[in-house]
């Protein structure tokens, strides 16, 4: 409108006239008999539907105002609250009428806060919705409401995540308001949760407990985000610690697959997507972040106490752990997350080496013989670990494993480290190189005749038919 001109009515006579339909169709549902349902539908929908369309076609708050607009939609979830107060007096009422007029109230109220409040506030408002749909479904046994809570649990996690998401939480917004905003949406879903689980809805159980293990993930990641901006914190440690927050959301999905039931699909494909964003961020590390190749960080620091730790010996730590407490899943799988974490926890430790022997930058070129002559004391040494937990276990494999790497082992000294000797003394090593096979296979001889031993014999064809 021009100035000093009063905006026009159109929008408010739209309106009313959409919640005119909706009142004479409440009307009709709470005296009919068998259509009740059809006539409650079309009670929420007719208003709330014209509130929708005004708002995605006119935008009618650049002519009226926000607050205003609000008020009208606000208006609505009162009209829809009263219809389906009118219609849950009646015993015989169907649950399906009363579920439709009760989301199209929260619909409404979510309309009136998307257009009044602010970016945190709005997440907040929107995960108070899914809450109270769920209060409103363990009150009054309205099982539809769960999509509505479906929906909203996806747009509180959509918000939380991409819009404003973890950019504005990290960037633009100040700490208070992002603890409000995030822990203030999970305590919401987290209610929503309970709610549901005492109603027996495990469907709608399985995603709201979802919901609140991936936005405590983000606001960890959010929180680490601003602490290493704060404190200056290295990218190769940020990118391996964020990888480590979804890393653990998705060993916890896995780990709630010994529930059963028809949601672990879900369960697993929510375990994969937040395993890709932690394959990402490690693969970050591993390559464009990793301090050998000289685009990371500098390991300042004692041995054990530097930036490798958090950024190498952490994820390698959680995948062992994640194999030991999910023995409730396959074979493969489980036998993958060992290679895995024992991949990580060798990368580690020839990092320490390397940075024992060439201090904290990492990727000054070439190879010291002390720094080579440690990378095969170190191979030595796993070599008999494994031997040993061989021998205590009585695992075939971990033998095999063992003389696997014993064999590499020698393969490096034959091939690398006496590469550079001469004379008497690369006598001495073929020497003692050869005296390392004979005693590798003595043991592994020794091992299987002790194991032989404890086996009982088969018993006989006589035996086994008695």
């Amino acid at each position: 409108p021009e100035p000093e001109t009063a905006p026009p009515d159109t929008v408010t006579w739209l309106v009313g006239g959409a919640l005119l339909a909706s009142v004479i169709c409440g009307w009709r549902a709470a005296r009919a008999t068998r259509s009740a349902s059809l006539w409650a539908a079309g009670a929420a929908l007719a208003g709330p539907v014209t509130l929708i369309m005004l708002e995605s076609l006119w935008n009618p708050l650049r002519i009226i105002g926000a607050y205003p607009w609000a008020l009208h939609a606000m208006a609505a979830a009162a009209v829809m609250t009263l219809l389906a107060v009118r219609l849950a007096r009646r015993p015989e009422a169907p649950s399906l009428g009363r579920a439709v007029l009760v989301m199209a109230a929260l619909t409404m109220i979510a309309l009136g806060a998307v257009v009044i409040f602010t970016k945190g506030a709005l997440t907040l408002a929107l995960a108070l919705m899914v809450a109270l749909a769920a209060a409103l479904d363990r009150r009054f046994d309205l099982r539809e409401l769960g999509l509505f809570g479906l929906a909203g649990t996806l747009t509180v996690g959509w918000r939380l995540l991409l819009d404003p998401g973890i950019f504005w939480a990290v960037e633009r917004a100040g700490l208070v308001e992002v603890l409000f905003t995030y822990l203030g949406s999970i305590a919401l879903l987290a209610l929503a949760w309970a709610a549901v689980q005492g109603r027996g809805r495990w469907r709608q159980a399985v995603y709201l407990e979802s919901a609140v293990l991936v936005g405590a993930g983000m606001l960890a990641s959010v929180l680490l985000s601003r602490a290493m901006d704060a404190t200056g914190g290295g990218e190769t440690v940020h990118a391996s610690l964020q990888g480590s927050i979804w890393l653990i959301v998705a060993l916890v999905q896995l780990y709630r697959l010994r529930a059963g039931g028809r949601m672990n699909p879900l369960r697993v494909v929510l375990a994969l997507l937040t395993g890709a964003f932690a394959v990402i961020l490690y693969g970050l590390t591993l390559t464009f972040l990793h301090p050998v190749w000289g685009f990371g960080d500098a390991a300042h620091g004692p041995v054990l106490f530097n930036m490798l730790v958090p950024a190498y010996l952490l994820p390698a730590l959680i995948l062992l752990a994640g194999r030991r407490l999910l023995g409730h899943l396959p074979w493969l799988v489980r036998r993958g997350l060992l290679s895995l974490g024992l991949a990580g926890l060798a990368h580690y430790v020839a990092l320490e080496i390397r940075h024992f022997w060439r201090g904290a930058f990492l990727d000054v070129p070439g190879v010291t013989d002390p720094e080579l002559y440690t990378y095969t004391l170190a191979l030595l040494l796993t070599s008999a670990g494994l031997m040993i937990a061989a021998w205590r276990r009585r695992s075939p494999l971990l033998r095999r494993a063992g003389v696997v790497l014993v064999g590499l082992t020698i393969a490096k000294v034959f091939l690398i480290d006496m590469s550079g000797l001469t004379g008497l003394i690369r006598v001495v090593s073929f020497l003692g190189l050869g005296l390392s096979l004979a005693g590798l296979a003595l043991v592994n001889r020794w091992m299987t005749q002790a194991w032989a031993a404890d086996t009982p014999p088969d018993p006989s064809p006589s035996e086994r038919d008695a």
